[in-house]
């Protein structure tokens, strides 16, 4: 399997990707690939890899005779190797599935999405937190367009197994500021409660997310900050306690 994600890796790194959201005249075949360094693997406010980087490539097709459609394949493969750390949790290598339909309620103004994902575990996080190797969920996002600058959205991610049974709510906005026709930075503000992984229902985080995109005919570069403060610990994890911790990592893009 982790030869699979290696494989991954390398293809995105070649082609020279990213994922975008959104086939246009600059697409027309409709597939997407990323690489995608960073600093830690953050998710939903969990430090999932444990401080150490990961390396997550990935591919989206959207058929271009099915609007709004898409598929894709996701991967992350962690950086730090088990043995030299003695903490079997940091070794959480990912291989997800997903399928995708967005549409507009009105048009240039809300825009929904809905979303069916399947997260595979390659490493014994799973078998370490006597879950299962796989998880489903389904998800449903309000995307509300107000101005280039104001941009509120509402997540909903329902966990349809034992591990990550549960809801997820994440409120945020975020905006679009344009530099010039070749870069723009598009920060992002947004707070989740959910009771997933066994949590009660409370506040987890916040997040502030800084991309700062650079387009080059079909390449886009994209470094990227990520700061989270969690309002309290998250499990039982040593690594994952109250309070305030950065990401960083960077982006290539390429599309066809």
């Amino acid at each position: 399997m982790k030869n699979i994600l290696i494989f991954l890796f390398f293809l995105a790194v070649v082609s020279e990707t990213t994922v975008t959201q959104a086939q246009d005249k600059k697409n027309p075949v409709g597939i997407e690939f990323s690489a995608e360094l960073l600093s830690r693997y953050l998710w939903r406010g969990y430090d999932l890899n444990h401080k150490y980087g990961v390396i997550q490539p990935g591919v989206t097709y959207s058929p271009p005779f099915l609007k709004g459609f898409s598929a894709g394949i996701w991967a992350s493969y962690g950086l730090a190797k088990k043995k030299k750390l003695g903490d079997r949790n940091s070794d959480i290598d990912e291989f997800d599935w997903s399928l995708n339909y967005e549409f507009d309620v009105v048009k240039e103004h809300l825009n929904i999405q809905l979303g069916f994902q399947r997260y595979d575990y390659l490493s014994k996080w799973a078998s370490n937190q006597k879950t299962n190797n796989r998880d489903y969920e389904v998800s449903a996002t309000a995307n509300v367009f107000i101005h280039e600058f104001a941009a509120p959205y509402i997540q909903y991610c329902r966990g349809l197994d034992a591990g990550m049974k549960g809801n997820y709510f994440e409120f945020g906005v975020g905006g679009v500021y344009q530099f010039s026709k070749e870069m723009n930075i598009g920060p992002t503000i947004a707070t989740a409660i959910s009771n997933q992984y066994g949590q009660d229902n409370r506040l987890t985080h916040m997040m502030f997310l800084f991309p700062l995109t650079y387009t080059l005919q079909k390449v886009d570069v994209i470094p990227s900050l990520n700061a989270v403060w969690r309002f309290r610990k998250m499990g039982t994890d040593p690594y994952n306690q109250k309070g305030f911790i950065v990401n960083a990592g960077v982006q290539v893009a390429y599309r066809f």
